[in-house]
């Protein structure tokens, strides 16, 4: 029969602390006491030579004889052994001080800071917890490896808490950077959750909410740290990595677990929903670890039930918590329809950006999540869009003039960034263009003398036109305008509306032309509108004249054509401001004026032949009637 050996006892009992470890109050009474290393006491309670490097995680500890050997009771001993539990098939825990903690956050290392609390020096348990980089006490950052011999610390040599195990070296200057104030404060409702201390757990009652009060302090701890880490893109390990973390990194998530126990669960939907607006793609990560958290294998069942409980639509399926912290949602079908796009420009609207794709999922058929207030407003944008030239072409405008306009801000043109992958080209509000028509109909007013429609008296201009500026007069009231009398079958404003001929001179003063929209190309419509042309006149001066200016589009280009425009003056420009008609060519032919081709005549001859004849040139008959010598019957009109 096997006899159990006295036990050996030291001379005088050390009285624990209440926040004090297993391995470190062994080592402060081995010290106390005048013992060369904690093993000698050790050997009292465990077979295992090196139990001080894992005390409180073994589960041969005697606990009976330990405490006799330390004259203690056999309840402080208990109380400090960690003993291991499995919740569910993949969560393991640990008692820890009255609580139960995951089994990976716990690091049996010695772990301190320079140097002790005054008058006890005792090792805390909190400083095993290795989520913790710092004394939740003083602030201190706690460090594991010794400054002169760069070992890491160690529990066997009966030394004073702040002294080296190896070379003995008494570390008293701080290490790491120790956290500011404000962290510090932020961070101290989750520190409290694990304080053994019996006045900090009291006065934790009164910080948590109700709805966390059936749950220990360790799983609330717990779930702080579990869902804050979710919100970290520099958290990219699993859960059990996470002791390894940079201490400012564990600080980070510290502040966050706080924030989202101390105001349970509204804290959680606030950062979610921000998460949403902010990246979808890792909201839907951080609520796939939620699901992770509820799971019969992965989950803490206290903690499933607690989310099952108070945030039940966060936990479902990823897109439809998405649309209930977001807004309603729609899928791509439900897009393309409402757009009318086809699914090869839904994904590039969702790849280029603009498009607002909260919920993605990457597959050969996109799947997407859209705001559906956003496709919405899309829609609506899209119907009311129209291009620079369906602009163009209702105001009988070029686009250079529709340009004109917008700069104006006599029309209004669309800018959004989706939209401009939805159209091409530059877009004006049809509801604007609309209402610009309308504020010009208004205007007209019965006129009693001759009268000209606006296009046929634009055409005394010659080059570019300031439409922009002759509309926005004409809309507001200083340009005389009225209905013609001859309504043809265009619907086009400028030939919908007439001027006196009268203002026909004015017209052509009524400002330079602005910059529009400066692009170097001008369509064929415009063209014609430059060179004042019909467009079969335009063909034959671009066969004949204007080769160089066609560019491989079919569009021609601005210089070009304004060059010639500027040499050369049109039969329709010269018959508007001459108020002449078929007789104008020989008119033109017997004064000398040169025709340079299909597009006109020399403009500067032309301008000069305009000019009214001095009085010296006009010879009068016996009747007082007048005519111009050289000139046959011409008197300019304008």
């Amino acid at each position: 029969m096997e006899v159990t050996p006295p036990v050996k006892k030291v001379l005088r009992a050390i009285p624990p602390e209440p926040d004090e470890s297993l391995v470190g109050l062994v080592r402060r009474c081995a010290f106390e006491n005048g013992l060369p290393s904690t093993g000698v006491l050790l050997r009292e309670a465990v077979a295992a030579p090196h139990a001080w490097s894992n005390l409180a995680l073994r589960d041969d500890v005697d606990a009976d004889r330990l405490a006799e050997a330390m004259r203690t009771a056999p309840g402080e001993i208990d109380a400090r052994l960690y003993a291991a539990r499995r919740a569910a098939p993949f969560v393991g825990l640990r008692g820890f001080h009255g609580t139960e903690v995951r089994s990976f956050d716990l690091r049996p290392q010695l772990r301190r800071i320079p140097a002790a609390l005054p008058g006890t020096g005792h090792h805390r348990a909190l400083w095993h917890v290795a989520t913790i980089p710092f004394c939740p006490q003083t602030g201190e950052p706690l460090f594991d490896h010794c400054a002169r011999c760069e070992r890491r610390l160690e529990w066997s040599a009966a030394r004073r808490l702040d002294h080296c195990s190896v070379c003995g070296d008494a570390a008293r200057a701080s290490r790491g950077s120790r956290p500011d104030e404000a962290a510090f404060r932020e961070t101290s409702l989750m520190t409290r959750l694990l304080d053994p201390r019996l006045d900090a757990r009291v006065a934790l009652e009164a910080t948590i909410p109700t709805e966390l009060h059936g749950l220990g302090r360790g799983a609330v701890f717990d779930l702080g740290w579990s869902i804050a880490r979710l919100f970290d893109r520099r958290v990219n390990g699993t859960r059990a990595d996470d002791p390894s973390l940079p201490a400012d990194v564990r600080m980070d998530v510290l502040r966050r677990g706080a924030e989202i126990i101390g105001d349970w669960p509204a804290a959680l939907r606030t950062m979610l929903r921000g998460a949403v607006a902010d990246d979808a793609a890792r909201a839907k990560q951080a609520l796939r670890g939620l699901r992770s958290m509820v799971a019969k294998r992965t989950g803490w069942p206290e903690q499933a039930e607690l989310l099952g409980r108070t945030v039940p639509e966060l936990i479902g399926r990823a897109r439809v918590a998405i649309g209930g912290l977001h807004g309603p949602l729609v899928n791509s079908d439900d897009a393309r329809r409402e757009l009318r796009i086809n699914p090869r420009t839904l994904r590039r609207l969702v790849e280029k950006g603009p498009f607002e794709a909260i919920d993605v999922t990457p597959s050969r058929r996109l799947c997407v999540g859209l705001d559906r207030a956003f496709v919405e407003r899309l829609s609506v944008l899209k119907t009311d869009c129209a291009s620079f030239a369906e602009a163009a072409d209702q105001l009988g405008i070029t686009q250079a003039g529709v340009a004109q306009l917008v700069d104006l801000g006599e029309l209004n043109e669309h800018s959004d960034p989706a939209l401009k992958l939805l159209r091409h080209g530059r877009q004006v509000s049809r509801t604007g263009l609309a209402a610009l028509r309308s504020r010009i109909h208004l205007r007209t007013l019965p006129i009693d003398a001759a009268t000209i429609t606006l296009r046929r008296a634009a055409r005394a201009i010659g080059g570019e036109k300031p439409w922009g500026l002759i509309l926005a007069e004409a809309a507001s009231g200083a340009l005389p305008i009225t209905s013609p009398r001859e309504i043809g079958g265009s619907n086009r404003l400028v030939d919908r509306i007439a001027i006196p001929v009268s203002e026909v001179p004015a017209l052509r003063l009524i400002g330079d032309v602005p910059q529009g929209d400066g692009a170097a190309e001008l369509s064929r419509i415009d063209a014609a509108d430059v060179l004042n042309l019909t467009p079969r006149r335009l063909l034959d001066a671009l066969e004949r004249e204007l080769r160089h200016a066609v560019l491989p589009d079919g569009r021609l280009r601005r210089d070009a054509v304004l060059r010639h425009a500027r040499r050369h003056m049109s039969f329709a420009e010269l018959s508007i401001r001459s108020g002449k008609g078929r007789t104008l060519v020989k008119m033109l032919a017997a004064d000398g004026v040169r025709r340079l081709g299909v597009a006109g005549w020399d403009r500067e001859a032309a301008e000069a032949w305009l000019k009214p004849a001095p009085e010296s040139a006009i010879r009068r008959d016996r009747n007082g009637r007048a005519s111009v010598a050289n000139s046959g019957d011409r008197m300019p009109a304008t």
